[in-house]
């Protein structure tokens, strides 16, 4: 898939007109779905005193094809922090929160880059995959 020459992450001018690997035709509605949970999950974590509420969050992607999730996730949520009096808890988990893209491909890593310009300072964009175990993903002790 990533070789050079003849990978398809690498040789294609359109990825992802083949085939479908996410619910893009739910989207954005799919990346509300999911920040929405990324927010429960945190919440809870929060209430057991797994996590402390200054700590940093970091959500990660592999793969993540056009960024559209990405996209989608940090948009929802900055839109909600915005209604501070409505969502006190969620503008403290924007605040804190991070998304990192690990991609393979430098031709999908661009089209990431392009889609989420404006979200660049929650987002960051990384060469690697799941393989690579990233310092990002190593559990802390």
């Amino acid at each position: 898939l990533y070789d050079p020459t003849f990978g398809y992450y690498t040789t294609k001018d359109s990825v992802g007109t083949d085939f479908k690997t996410k619910p893009l035709k739910y989207s954005p509605q799919y990346g509300k779905w999911s920040s929405e949970l990324v927010f429960k999950l945190w919440l809870n974590m929060l209430n057991q005193g797994l996590i402390a509420p200054k700590d940093r969050i970091e959500i990660i992607e592999f793969g993540a094809g056009t960024g559209q999730l990405a996209c989608d996730m940090l948009e929802n949520l900055k839109r909600k922090s915005e209604k501070a009096d409505t969502y006190p808890t969620l503008r403290n988990f924007y605040r804190r929160s991070h998304y990192t893209i690990y991609e393979i491909s430098p031709k999908l890593r661009k089209m990431q880059l392009e889609k989420n310009r404006h979200l660049l300072d929650k987002l960051t964009i990384k060469p690697g995959d799941a393989r690579s175990a990233p310092e990002d993903c190593k559990g802390r002790t």
